[in-house]
């Protein structure tokens, strides 16, 4: 890891924050985070690298979060099933069913 800094503001929800470093503030979303989720305050380590999209500098392979995994939770993602996932939007999953053809029923 080349940089350190400490996290400034990570919105679990939202999946990024800012990590303060001497030379400023430097973007992280959550996708780059190794590790446990970051929290306000915590001491991390990272690789710094260029953010072609944005035109800016990005925090990547973040390493020293001490949030819990229960925190990654999103409300849209996750979980088990053939029919969706444990998210907001989404179930615990659910049975097979068999499918009918109704076309032959519309008139």
């Amino acid at each position: 890891m080349s940089c350190a800094g400490v996290v400034k503001f990570f919105n679990v929800t939202k999946g990024y924050g800012f990590i303060t470093t001497e030379r400023g503030d430097v973007f992280v979303h959550a996708n780059d985070v190794a590790g446990n989720p970051l929290q306000e305050g915590d001491e991390v380590f990272f690789d710094e690298v260029f953010d072609e999209m944005k035109q800016k500098m990005r925090a990547s392979q973040v390493q020293g979060g001490t949030g819990s995994h229960m925190m990654n939770k999103g409300k849209f993602g996750g979980g088990g099933g053939k029919f969706g996932g444990g998210g907001k939007f989404g179930g615990k999953g659910g049975k097979e069913i068999d499918v009918v053809d109704v076309s032959c029923l519309v008139q």
